[in-house]
């Protein structure tokens, strides 16, 4: 049972429509790791008892549970889960595995900030294996959750295998989750040098900054870019496994002056998450929306033919690059309209908005031998945020038009040149 004040709805668009589905193979699933698909509409709050399956994917068990709607802030999309509704809950999954197979299970834990006790715990059953984790709610709020990223490494025994959370709070307000998500791995990719990725690129945050990466080997480079008015920063470290391990201090081309120790998973070669990090340290999740090692030279260097009249420009290195710039101009004008938001390789705008979080696990839908050059160019989409489309930014480059000339910014309700 929840004791807290109701919050409205905020509204839903795109996030509220998708399921959350993460690769654990070829053919397996977690599904709804984020709740957002039910046949029940939590409004701020829902009670299920035991035995309740109304969450895709789920079943509810122990004294039931709270499906949250708009009483508090997710860690992702709309919705989360309270374990403890009028005692200790469960809620547990079936995964399709591969026996013998290490897997690294990722969730986001908060707690109900509306009563005792302060610190909520909840114990993440794998079939019969068990692990406790606990979360501390002091100074939280409805508003800021301050949802920790947890992971925990395991080794299927057979070709199906339950996932369970249980509470270990046995009165009402009791742990919060969100964002389950399930990793493949194999010895190599969960500790040592971890070859499968290359974090090279440009990335989005949710802290409304763009981080240019570097990646040699297991080391780490990054450079940090908010505002003048927020912070700018640099961070070395390194990777092991699907952890990465910085230093970072903030310099004073912003006005931040924090430093100190962060630890990030890598969900996947595009998408990381902070699981250690100081207070003062804004960013939680990176995404990456282009593969592009530095900010764009101006002008590009003259192609050795004109790609863009050539059969499949998209697979011109030059042109591939020109698709980078644009996806960057178009990050740079939707973060003036949502900070939090941001593009990403597809062109889609993700995260942060006003009313709601849009998430992009998904792919949009594209024949399989597509990649995102060639779904952007034959779409040739024109950007909410951005002037141009994408085959007229690559021919006024291609013609000598600087990056910077071609920088406009326009409002939802206007064409592109």
């Amino acid at each position: 049972m929840i004791y807290m004040y109701n919050r409205s709805i905020v509204g839903l668009l795109l996030a509220a429509m998708l399921s959350i589905f993460v690769p654990l193979g070829q053919g397996q699933v977690v599904i709804n790791g984020g709740f957002e698909n039910a046949a029940i509409d939590p409004g701020n709050w829902n009670f299920l008892s035991k035995d309740n399956n109304q969450i895709n994917g789920w079943i509810v068990g122990g004294e039931g549970v709270d499906y949250i709607g708009g009483l508090w802030q997710p860690s992702e999309g709309s919705r989360s889960i309270d374990l403890s509704a009028y005692g200790a809950g469960t809620i547990s999954t079936t995964l399709n595995t591969v026996p013998g197979t290490t897997y690294r299970l990722f969730f986001d834990m908060a707690g109900n900030p509306g009563g005792d006790p302060v610190e909520k715990a909840l114990k993440v059953w794998i079939d019969d294996r068990s692990q406790e984790f606990s979360f501390d709610t002091t100074g939280k709020t409805a508003e800021n959750m301050g949802w920790v990223a947890k992971s925990l490494d395991f080794t299927a025994n057979s070709s199906t295998t339950r996932l369970s959370f249980e509470s270990l709070v046995n009165t009402a307000n009791g742990p919060a989750l969100d964002n389950v998500r399930v990793a493949i791995g194999d010895d190599q990719s969960i500790t040592g040098a971890n070859t499968n990725v290359d974090l090279t690129g440009v990335w989005s945050c949710d802290d409304s900054g763009t981080y240019y990466l570097r990646q040699i080997g297991n080391v780490l480079w990054w450079d940090g870019d908010g505002s003048p008015d927020t912070f700018s920063n640099v961070a070395q470290g390194s990777i092991d496994g699907n952890t990465i391990t910085l230093e970072y201090a903030d310099v004073p081309e912003g006005r931040a002056s924090g430093y100190g120790n962060l630890v990030l998973n890598i969900i996947s070669n595009d998408e990381l998450e902070a699981q250690q990090k100081p207070e003062n340290f804004g960013g939680s999740r990176w995404v990456r929306i282009s593969n592009k090692p530095q900010t764009p030279a101006n002008p590009p260097a003259n192609p050795s033919s004109n790609p863009a009249n050539s059969a499949n420009p998209w697979e011109d290195p030059s042109v591939r690059q020109l698709i980078d710039e644009w996806i960057l101009q178009q990050d740079n004008c939707a973060k003036k309209v949502y900070p939090g938001a941001f593009v990403d390789k597809w062109g889609r705008l993700c995260g942060e908005t006003d009313t709601t979080t849009i998430s992009c696990v998904l792919d949009p839908d594209h024949p399989l031998d597509w990649d995102n050059y060639h779904y952007l160019w034959y779409n040739n989409p024109c950007s909410n945020y951005y002037s141009y489309r994408l085959q007229d930014y690559v021919n006024l480059r291609q013609g000598g038009s600087g990056f910077d000339d071609l920088a406009e910014c326009k409002g939802w309700y206007d064409g592109c040149y």
